[in-house]
């Protein structure tokens, strides 16, 4: 089935403005505004998940100021 540019093109602005609930053309939406951190972690060191439970099998390793967490099973 061939489908041409101008019903994709209109297919896409119709589920484009469904999802946003604007038009793509004309109207301008505010900027996102960042509000108040409420919780930071730099999930560096050991120290930085002393409270952590995993949940499920993993391991953890900190190389370099980084975590890499991954299976041992895999």
């Amino acid at each position: 089935m061939k489908i041409s540019v101008s019903y994709f093109g209109l297919y896409f602005w119709v589920v484009a403005t469904m999802m946003t609930g604007s038009p793509l053309i004309g109207e301008k939406k505010e900027p996102f505004v960042k509000g108040e951190l409420i919780y930071e972690n730099p999930l560096n060191t050991i120290e930085s998940v002393n409270d952590w439970i995993m949940e499920g099998p993993g391991k953890i390793q900190f190389k370099d100021g980084w975590m890499h967490m991954f299976s041992p099973e895999e």
